[in-house]
Formats: structure tokens, sequence, C-alpha cells
């Protein structure tokens, strides 16, 4: 018999990624989603349920239909410059929808394991790298305070109530997927775009900083592997290095074989409270699961241009 599991933010990148991942396992997936109708395809034959994450009475009622021995919760308003102009939803909806779920598993005593997505944003401009699982959360925008709320949650029903819940602690993680408001999609696409003379220029923010950049099918079957273990715990998901955002610019280029002078920096872009540079120390994770972590991260890349390159084709 299959056992139920959730997979909140099921139409996002993660959750997507997850749910194909699990497809070929014993699991019945039940996909969790604020809007139903913003899933236009279903490839995987999983169930999907429209939930408020912020009422708890809409998450005890699904919680009681199909009392899942797993949860995944990749649902949160993800995008820092959006957090800027909306704090308040962002603050709101990733701090509460968290607590909800964790206090519904409490007061109904359900016997399920839950993961939270976290954020390497929660630890703002730190002066000590790399980050490893002790670093104290220093967020230092609207999203990465709500995350590193919904952080010390996990913390506090792990300790206080002995629930079975972990963070993974994710720094940047990519693939085709990723909407075009995240700097490597918006890269590529725009840069193909360039290549096919659709556009004359592109314009960035600030191309000076430095992330750790990792490869998302990966990080999820990395996330699916916590739950497995027998304690529950916070891990760094990372490759252990950083790249200048620049580097990158200057790859993709040159394999489109494309004028670097194309590119405009346009200091509007700029994000207030700019990370400058942040990587993460993977040693938890890598002895803890007995894996590798792949950083070559250009690798990635590779197969986000020929996905796309396919598409438009």
């Amino acid at each position: 018999m299959k056992k139920n599991i959730f997979i909140s933010g099921i139409s996002g990148q993660d959750g997507t990624l997850l749910a194909e991942f699990l497809s070929d396992k014993n699991y019945n997936i039940i996909g969790l989603t604020r809007n139903s109708a913003q899933l236009t395809e279903n490839k995987n034959n999983y169930t999907i349920e429209e939930v408020d994450l912020l009422s708890i009475n809409s998450i005890t009622e699904v919680f009681s239909k199909y009392k899942p021995i797993e949860f995944f919760n990749f649902s949160s308003q993800s995008s820092v410059s959006e957090s800027f102009k909306n704090p308040f939803e962002t603050l709101t909806y990733n701090y509460l929808s968290v607590l909800n779920i964790l206090e519904c598993i409490r007061i109904n005593n359900y016997n399920t394991k839950f993961l939270q997505a976290s954020s390497s944003e929660i630890y703002g401009n730190s002066l000590e790298l790399p980050i490893n699982e002790n670093h104290i959360p220093n967020p230092n925008n609207p999203y990465s305070i709500s995350k590193a709320s919904a952080y010390n949650i996990v913390n506090l029903y792990r300790e206080v109530y002995n629930l079975f819940c972990s963070n993974a602690i994710l720094f940047n993680h990519e693939s085709f997927l990723r909407k075009e408001n995240f700097f490597i999609k918006k890269l590529v696409t725009s840069a193909i775009k360039l290549q096919k003379k659709e556009i004359e220029y592109i314009e960035f923010g600030n191309l000076n900083i430095s992330r750790d950049f990792g490869d998302a099918e990966e990080y999820c079957e990395i996330m699916w592997k916590i739950l497995q273990l027998n304690n529950p715990d916070n891990f760094i998901i990372s490759t252990g290095k950083s790249i200048k955002l620049i580097e990158i610019v200057k790859y993709v280029f040159k394999k489109l074989s494309l004028d670097i002078n194309k590119i405009i920096i346009d200091p509007k872009l700029y994000k207030k409270n700019e990370i400058i540079e942040i990587y993460g120390d993977n040693t938890k994770i890598q002895t803890k699961l007995n894996i590798k972590i792949n950083s070559n991260f250009y690798q990635t890349i590779d197969r986000i241009i020929d996905k796309e390159l396919n598409l438009k084709n």
C-alpha cells in the first residue's frame, strides 16, 4: 500500500522536481497549492488539493483526509525583490504557514515527518565564510526575515515539542524550471533572445556579487534523503564554493557566441542590502548522507541552455 506524502508549492521548481523524483517510489503524492487553476499540467499523475496554509482549519481538513507520513514544504513567497514591494504579505505567509502546519501536526499527534525548505538568505552578509549549521541567522531583507522566522519555528517544534521537523537550508539551486525573475533563468532566456536578434541588449544589476550555485534536481533528492534519516536536524545544502555572477554571464555569452558588450548595468536594478558573497559548508550533509555534492555548476547551466534552445526551436 502506498504511503501518503504532501508536497506544498508543487507548482514551483522544487515541488515539481521532487514529485518527478518520487514518482517511481512507493508514495501517493498529494500536491498542495494555493490556486489549482495555476497548474496547467500534471505529468506525474499526483493528487492536487487546494489548501490555504494561512488557515489551520484548511490544513487540518487535508491532514485528516490523508494522514501523510512526510510533508515537504516549498510554499512561500520566494522573491527577495518582491518582498521589498510586499513585506507584510511575505512576512505573514512565510512564517505563519509553517507555524500552522506544525501546530496541526502537534495538536493532532500526527506522526508526520516535516521538511522546511529554508534559505541561505537568512544569514545576510556574514563576516565568516563558509556558512555552516552553527551560524546564527542575520537576515537583512523582508524575505530573509520571514524565512529566518520559519527556521526558528521549526527548531522550536523539534526541540520543545519533539516533532520530526528538519530545516534544509538551501543555497542557490537552479534548473530549467526556474521562473525568469531568477538570475540564471533570466540570463539564459535573454541570451538566446539576443542570439536570435529579438533584443539588442540585456540589463542587469550588480554582477560583481558571488553566490553558491547548485543543481536543483540534486538538491531535491537530498531533501528527500534528509527525511529518511532516523533523527531530524538542520542541514546546509550547498556546493561549498561561490561563483561571481559576471563569470557566469561570460560563460553563457561565450557558449552562445555573443558579444559581452551587449550587457548594460543598470544601478536601478541593484537590490537593497545586497549580499556580496556567500557560500556554504556542506560537510555535515555529505557526512550524514554519505554523498558527494556536484560542485560543477556549469554542467547545470549547459542543461538549462540546451533545454531552452530545444524549446525555442
